[in-house]
């Protein structure tokens, strides 16, 4: 049997700078703009379809020192980079 995760190519590398924001649509919480933008480096990815459904995530460290979840849809390549 073929493994999908070897199939699909991932749209960000481990080590990117990336600039994410989270989805209103899947949060429960209200953010402004400014509070809901992070910039950070990637560090991890997966499609482990257990426990997100919805497709490739991503863990990043961000430049507050966080490390947050994100959705491939809700990360873009950072401006500076």
């Amino acid at each position: 049997m073929t493994d999908i995760n070897t199939l699909l190519p991932y749209a960000f590398n481990v080590g990117d700078f990336v600039r994410c924001t989270y989805d209103y649509e899947i949060t429960w919480w209200a953010l402004t703009d400014e509070e809901n933008l992070y910039h950070g480096v990637i560090l991890d990815r997966s499609r482990r379809t257990q426990y997100f459904p919805y497709g490739t995530f991503y863990k990043v460290l961000c430049t507050d020192g966080g490390i947050r979840f994100f959705a491939e849809w809700e990360i873009e390549n950072h401006p500076e980079a």
